[in-house]
């Protein structure tokens, strides 16, 4: 059921990956599938992210991040937490993000994970107090909407 919210993120949709996973989710809940749970709390994350609503991305992120460390799921585990540390990246709050992006950038290089060397170097300007390069999507667009204003539709409505 995630991927079809994850999809919708790829599209660039964020207001249908709402949609589609807030029902998924209260399916997911009936089933008690903690781990698709986790799952699509992070899709919903990503995708409020998007939409440059940290506060609501980073309670969603860090539901998903307890659910998936409970499970012992480190893929889950190291996807929310690369999502939830750009997010407090993007809020200025670089400090707590970094052990967050520590996790996920050790489980891609034990993986040999495509993204790893790209990961590294992100994590390493973090650590040097250079902050991400510009054009640079945190997590897609937070610094330019600023935090929990919805600037990218017309009076708050999606397209």
């Amino acid at each position: 059921m995630s991927e079809l919210g994850q999809t919708y993120l790829v599209l660039g949709n964020p207001w249908r990956t709402i949609e589609t996973c807030t029902q998924a989710l209260d399916i997911i809940h009936e089933v008690g599938d903690r781990r698709e749970a986790a799952h699509i709390l992070t899709s919903l994350g990503v995708a409020y992210a998007m939409l440059g609503k940290t506060k609501d991305a980073l309670n969603l992120f860090e539901q998903a991040h307890a659910i998936f460390r409970l499970l012992g799921h480190r893929e889950g585990e190291a996807r929310c937490s690369w999502h939830y540390g750009l997010a407090l990246v993007s809020r200025g709050e670089d400090k707590q993000a970094l052990p967050l992006l520590r996790v996920t950038v050790a489980y891609e290089q034990k993986i040999g994970h495509a993204k790893a060397t790209e990961h590294a170097a992100l994590l390493a300007r973090l650590e040097a107090g250079e902050g991400l390069p510009v054009g640079h999507a945190v997590p897609l667009a937070q610094r330019a909407l600023g935090d929990d204003a919805d600037k990218s539709t017309e009076n708050g409505v999606p397209p």
